[in-house]
Formats: structure tokens, C-alpha cells, sequence
């Protein structure tokens, strides 16, 4: 008997989670982000990719999704390997749900060639990951 109620637990399970839809993503349609550039615009937060892809909000949060909404293909920041970031722009939570812990940082108060600096902070890798910086 206990094996027909776990057989009726295993199927009962098995349709139930047949009907989620499917979390994964497309490879074809993401666009994989490798720097990433954060500073303030007046009053609000302006985000930029190595891609091109430009967003800007009142938080990082409204930024990043105003990005996201603007972009011809979903921004994959999950790759991006380098945060380059404005020293008027402090460090929140918001910045280590955004990108992964691992990414590394580097302080900017010039306006960077994102290619260009992808291109240089792939050899001349920044000491400081995002996970090292302490929150303001």
C-alpha cells in the first residue's frame, strides 16, 4: 500500500511541476555584458554596458530595468566581469543582487571607452572584486 501512495506522490509531483514553464533562457537571444559603467546623472543613477545598452533611474534598481526594458536583446549581466564605477555613486545592496560577487571593481571619475576598457582590464585585472567592497 505504501508503495501505490509514493507512486501516486511521484506522478501527482511529476505533473505538477510539468506545467511550471521552463527557466531556461535561450542562448541565441542573450547578450552577454563584460563592464559595466555606473555614475550619476544629477539626481539620478545612469548604467551603461560594454554593449552599448544605457538605462538610468532614481535607484540602480529603476536603472538597470530601464536598460533592460530599452535593449534589443535580454542583457545577461550574470558575465559581466567589471564593475567600473563613479566615485558619487555609493556602493548599495542593490549593486550585489545586480552583478555577481566576483566581479571585479574599479573607481572612474572619467567617462570610459567601455570596449577599450573591457580590452585593458582583461590584462591589467583590478585587486578589489565587488564582494570586498563594504556597503555606504
Amino acid at each position: 500500500m505504501k508503495k501505490w501512495l509514493f507512486l501516486a506522490a511521484v506522478l501527482t509531483a511529476v505533473a505538477v511541476l510539468s506545467r511550471r514553464p521552463h527557466p531556461a533562457r535561450d542562448v541565441a537571444k542573450l547578450e552577454p555584458i563584460q563592464t559595466v559603467y555606473v555614475c550619476r546623472n544629477g539626481a539620478d543613477i545612469s548604467i551603461e554596458t560594454d554593449t552599448g545598452a544605457k538605462g538610468s533611474g532614481a535607484t540602480l534598481t529603476e536603472a538597470a530595468a530601464d536598460m533592460k526594458a530599452k535593449a534589443s536583446a535580454e542583457l545577461f549581466l550574470d558575465t559581466a566581469e567589471f564593475l567600473l564605477l563613479h566615485p558619487a555613486v555609493p556602493i548599495t545592496e542593490e549593486f550585489h543582487t545586480l552583478l555577481r560577487p566576483t566581479c571585479k571593481v574599479t573607481f572612474t571619475t572619467a567617462i570610459p571607452d567601455l570596449q577599450a576598457a573591457s580590452a585593458y582590464l582583461s590584462v591589467h585585472t583590478p585587486p578589489m572584486a565587488l564582494s570586498e567592497v563594504t556597503t555606504r
